[in-house]
């Protein structure tokens, strides 16, 4: 964070700049034509608004209100050079941009019974299947043994194996997760909407400047604090994946370019025009985001819109501790140095140059009307890789273990053999396990594991990608595809003594648009309809048992979504409506907004959405044998590895890991400026 807060300075220095140069004022100043000054073209756009949540089960009990969001965003821009000549140099105008956004959610003052520091009772809040109070099982009894108010935690997972996951944001961790991001952040923070994936310069979201001018062509440089988008799929990101998106505000219901979280990135823009006869309107595009890496913003468990694996990352960093100290029970060198059970650590990469990102886009038009990009980024990417760096072995749950693998290594009481719970175990890395001849990773650890240490890694990629639209003139249809190919990316695979596997990703949407009547509806306005099928193939990829088993999104899975709106009175009433449907879990998310534009400044939107969905289990791995051992989990049946819990929700992609629970309507007003 310390090469956070420099950039953060730097950036300051920036704006600082920026208002300063605008403000300047000289003899040299005023006698050039082409410098211009604050007050004549400083400009000052935004907003203010409120919004306001309120959950429910399957709309029909469990109302309560899960969000008083009050936000005001300024936007001042304006210009600083005008219509500079000087050699080749033809036009330069230099111009500034800023948005400034601060935000207070008021769940944590207002409804502090559910949400904050100081719950006076099960939550209710995150986003986990099967949410219920914890009130038996071993979980709930470390709880009591170590002091913890029990009434403050839910249960993260299917209700027949819960762990405890704790709502309040100053809630102790035994052993603290280094480096994790998103799991302990405090209540002051959480209220002003300043967490892990915006800290370092809450509350500018933007500040860039723009260098335009013409030589062999138009030319552009941006430099600052901004958002790159790239590609031409809605909800999906293929080609745009410069800025990570926090899903922890409101989920996927925001636009992108209110989620997207920007970043410090220098873009250059050159436009070529024709060239040939075959290429029109061609642009060449670089990007270098040299800031400080940011993952994908999942939420914290106890926000209002934590998504369920931001529940699962907080629960199971609490848990390492939790259940490491307490079938430890101060047994010697037993302890999270040589031991865990959970997740322990988050390598979040430091700012380096050679982890910052870079890419090119290229986008031309032919003359048959058809609009291409194409684009290639080498980068970090945002999505979290888990890893088993350390597996507890043991035999006490299967006394065939020993004809699984081989163990190399040796064992050293008190370093790395201990007897937890009185369940003998040591403690070894995955490479230190050579399994027998037909042994498939995932037998050994299911059988031979008592849980083990998971780390958080992320790994640089190269993410080719190639969209092209087409609009029909006659019809007014407009046809889209986009598609992109991540080479060697690291993917979550239960079926591999570390829990990753390589493997490429090819990921395409296939998109269509078009305006039409629906007279019965309106007889006098026409519906802008939109649809898209996703697919995401892994070409080396495997799961087994249904899916059950491998990679826990599945070898291959598709989503559709579609969306229709209209106007009404005079285009100042905008109804929408959408759905998204999952195939690899058979989930879904449905919902709608109407907004009311009463005049040129002031707006209302009234909304809703539902989470559809079925119980999806997949195999878990390191808490296979937990489950053995939990009556409710393992159904009476000898060997019973799949839950809902850790991995199952990885299956569903369209919102089905919000079902139940997360139900919703919520309203909107807006004054803009």
């Amino acid at each position: 964070m310390l090469r956070g807060k420099r950039l953060s300075g730097r950036l300051a220095v920036l704006i600082v700049a920026i208002l300063g140069l605008s403000a300047w004022d000289s003899p040299a100043r005023a006698d050039g034509d082409f410098f211009t000054n604050l007050k004549d073209n400083f400009e000052l756009h935004g907003y203010g608004e409120a919004q306001q949540i309120w959950r429910n089960e399957n709309f029909v009990k469990g109302y309560h209100v899960a969000s008083l969001r009050n936000r005001l965003d300024l936007q001042p821009s304006g210009q600083l050079i005008k219509d500079l000549g000087a050699g080749p140099i033809q036009n330069l105008s230099i111009n500034y941009f800023m948005e400034v956004r601060g935000g207070y959610e008021g769940a944590y003052s207002i409804i502090n019974d559910r949400f904050g520091d100081r719950p006076t009772g099960f939550s209710g809040t995150g986003t986990s299947p099967f949410q219920r109070p914890i009130v038996t099982g071993a979980g709930v009894a470390l709880l009591k043994a170590f002091g913890y108010k029990v009434k403050q935690f839910r249960g993260y997972g299917a209700r027949s194996f819960a762990f405890p996951d704790p709502v309040a944001p100053n809630e102790h961790f035994l052993i603290p997760c280094q480096g994790c991001t998103n799991t302990n952040v405090s209540q002051a923070d959480l209220e002003f909407e300043r967490d892990d994936s915006n800290r370092d310069y809450y509350p500018v979201r933007e500040a860039y400047l723009d260098f335009n001018w013409d030589m062999f062509g138009q030319n552009l440089i941006r430099l600052g604090k901004q958002q790159t988008v790239w590609g031409k799929a809605d909800f999906f990101r293929l080609q745009d994946i410069v800025n990570p998106v926090d899903f922890g505000q409101h989920f996927f219901i925001e636009p992108f370019e209110d989620t997207r979280i920007p970043q410090l990135t220098l873009w250059y823009q050159h436009r070529f025009g024709d060239v040939g006869a075959a290429l029109q309107d061609v642009a060449g595009n670089i990007v270098w985001n040299f800031d400080q890496f940011v993952p994908v913003g999942l939420g914290q468990s106890g926000q209002p819109w934590a998504v369920e694996f931001g529940d699962a990352k907080r629960a199971f960093a609490f848990n390492n501790g939790l259940f490491t100290n307490g079938l430890c029970g101060g047994a010697p060198g037993c302890n999270g140095n040589n031991i865990n059970f959970a997740l322990d650590k988050e390598h979040t990469p430091q700012w380096r140059i050679r982890n910052s990102g870079i890419g090119t886009k290229w986008d031309w038009e032919i003359p048959q009307g058809v609009r291409f990009a194409f684009t290639d980024y080498w980068g970090i990417r945002d999505v979290p890789g888990f890893v088993n760096t350390r597996l507890n072995t043991t035999t006490a749950f299967n006394p065939a273990c020993p004809t699984f693998a081989t163990i190399t290594g040796g064992a050293v009481p008190g370093k790395n053999v201990f007897t937890p719970g009185g369940v003998p175990v040591t403690v070894v890395r995955p490479n230190q396990i050579h399994l027998k001849p037909g042994v498939r990773p995932d037998t050994f650890i299911d059988n031979c594991t008592f849980g083990g240490e998971i780390q958080i890694y992320y790994k640089k990629v190269n993410t080719m990608g190639l969209s092209a639209d087409y609009f029909e003139p006659k019809t007014g249809l407009v046809f889209r595809a986009e598609s992109s190919w991540t080479h060697n990316a690291s993917l979550t695979d239960t079926n591999s003594l570390t829990l990753q596997s390589k493997d490429d990703i090819l990921a395409y949407v296939l998109g269509v648009d078009l305006p039409h009547f629906i007279k019965f509806l309106n007889p006098d306005r026409t519906f802008f309809s939109s649809f898209q099928l996703f697919e995401t193939y892994y070409p080396g990829g495997h799961d087994t048992q249904g899916g059950r088993r491998g990679l826990i999104t599945g070898n291959n899975d598709f989503t559709l979504t579609a969306f229709t709106q209209t106007h009404y009175y005079r285009d100042q009433i905008i109804p929408l409506l959408f759905v998204a449907y999952g195939t690899q879990g058979t989930d879904a998310t449905i919902g709608g907004d109407t907004e009311w534009l009463i005049n040129d400044h002031w707006s209302a939107r009234l909304g809703i959405d539902a989470f559809l969905g079925k119980s999806n289990v997949h195999d878990l791995a390191t808490f296979a044998t937990f489950c053995k051992i939990t009556p409710s989990c393992a159904q009476g049946k000898p060997f019973q590895p799949f839950s809902e819990t850790a991995f199952g929700a990885g299956h569903e992609q369209a919102g089905g890991a919000e079902r139940n629970v997360m139900d919703e309507f919520w309203t909107r007003v807006r004054y803009r400026f």
